[in-house]
């Protein structure tokens, strides 16, 4: 993901992360869209056509108000008000599929759903806000391939930015590389131990052992 690129300018930290991470894909789906910045961002940037998804009541309001603007835009713009769980997509490669901003537990549920729906190549642009290990087992089990990760801080909150495609490609950690070897990793990882000391399950125990046992290396200056 490359923090040149202009798309999402004007959004916070991890909204333009994520506009990055999906950008040069003809077909893009914002499910859970809410404000739907980040799928009309990536119309601006060169999608063809951008799919918004959200039964939210607000949402629908939002929609109709952007219907009734009639602004003059190079892309389709479709809205679903449905939950991700519901959708019934075309069988292509060549759309991105992005999901942030919901607990794990409903995006491994939206991933179970539409992964076998779906062509190999399809991308997958994932931020859940809780519960990232449960996501990372539902990618391991669904076979996705991952293509990068990254830690993005905003607003003394961390959040992690997943990459990844349907078909061959690298596996998914249960808990991650990437994200703890930046600039922020230390500092997520003690985030993480810190929250971890309320919760007594046993996901919460894999990770707090990866990161208790985990020492970031530090380059050399």
């Amino acid at each position: 993901m490359s923090s040149d690129s202009p798309v999402g300018e004007g959004l916070g930290a991890r909204l333009k992360a994520i506009c990055q991470a999906a950008q040069d894909v003809p077909v893009v789906w914002d499910i859970g869209c809410d404000h739907g910045h980040v799928g009309l961002a990536l119309g601006g940037a060169g999608a063809r056509e951008v799919h918004l998804v959200d039964p939210a009541i607000g949402v629908q309001q939002k929609w109709l108000e952007l219907k009734d603007a009639d602004i003059p835009r190079s892309f389709k713009v479709f809205y679903h008000p449905k939950k991700g769980e519901e959708l019934h997509v075309p069988r292509n490669s060549d759309s991105c599929f992005v999901m942030a901003g919901m607990g794990g537990k409903k995006i491994a549920a939206i991933l179970t759903h539409l992964v076998p729906q779906i062509s190999e190549g399809c991308r997958f642009v994932i931020s859940p806000h809780r519960d990232l290990p449960l996501v990372r087992a539902q990618m391991r089990e669904l076979g996705l391939g991952l293509v990068c990760e990254q830690l993005v801080r905003e607003g003394g909150r961390f959040y992690e930015v997943l990459v990844a495609h349907v078909g061959p490609g690298r596996e998914v950690s249960p808990y991650g590389e990437a994200v703890w070897d930046g600039d922020d990793g230390e500092a997520y990882r003690q985030h993480c131990l810190a929250g971890l000391a309320k919760h007594r399950d046993a996901t919460s125990e894999g990770l707090r052992r990866f990161l208790t046992q985990r020492v970031q290396v530090l380059p050399i200056r």
